[in-house]
């Protein structure tokens, strides 16, 4: 009981000192809050189709990849607070949130009635997976293996075999030619006869996660789905 106390008041403390800002919103959190403050979790822009049949997101790949689905979490808007959470995922450490998101995305899935056997984060290249320390969508797939209570995560099946530049700046066009062939099956035992749910941080165009679905699908009779944390029209 002593403990408990001491920690609280460790805990306090350090707020103090140096309060905690909101990834999603930049206001200070409570202590009470831990990833996001009760505002920005009441704020968060769900997506609304995530059970619709053939959605918005299922169509970016119609025609492209066969797909049992295909859904997202949140929209995506500039300045938003799909943004600041996404930028702290991936630019400032905060793979917390890589969890949490993916707990909520999981639970989504849960409840459309959708398991996995395999869970395939989409690789970064080695070298951008050095400089930055961890690959994000590592988090997501953690935190939607907690929420489904299973699925392998197959860390190792693909890999990222050329360092693209960044798909930020680039046309529709580009971004295709940007990540073709860009990765490699390397453990197809891994995906082979499996139903396999790629996740991402965001779609966009999907090229990314067109390129890694092609890939994946060469293990051999595998059932394809892909889910991300947000969705960029």
């Amino acid at each position: 009981m002593l403990l408990t106390h001491i920690k609280r008041y460790v805990e306090a403390f350090v707020d103090l000192i140096y309060p905690r800002s909101c990834p999603g919103c930049n206001n200070s959190m409570l202590r009470q809050e831990k990833v996001l403050c009760i505002t920005c979790q009441l704020d968060l822009p769900i997506y609304p189709f995530f059970h619709s049949q053939n959605n918005e997101v299922q169509s970016v790949f119609a025609g492209r990849l066969p797909l049992e689905t295909a859904n997202c979490l949140l929209y995506f808007t500039k300045n938003g607070i799909a943004q600041g959470l996404l930028h702290a995922l991936k630019y400032q450490d905060r793979e917390d949130i890589g969890m949490y998101l993916g707990e909520l995305l999981g639970a989504e899935l849960l409840r459309s009635g959708y398991r996995a056997d395999v869970l395939l984060p989409v690789p970064l290249h080695p070298d951008k997976q050095k400089a930055r320390g961890y690959n994000q969508c590592h988090s997501i797939a953690l935190g939607v293996q907690r929420a489904l209570g299973g699925g392998m995560i197959a860390y190792d099946a693909i890999e990222r075999t050329t360092a693209n530049r960044s798909q930020t700046k680039l046309s529709r066009i580009k971004r295709w030619d940007n990540v073709s062939g860009i990765f490699r099956l390397v453990n197809a035992e891994a995906l082979a006869n499996k139903r396999v749910l790629i996740l991402d941080d965001t779609l966009t165009t999907g090229a990314t996660l067109e390129s890694c679905g092609i890939t994946a699908l060469e293990a051999g009779n595998v059932r394809l789905s892909i889910a991300t944390l947000a969705y960029a029209k």
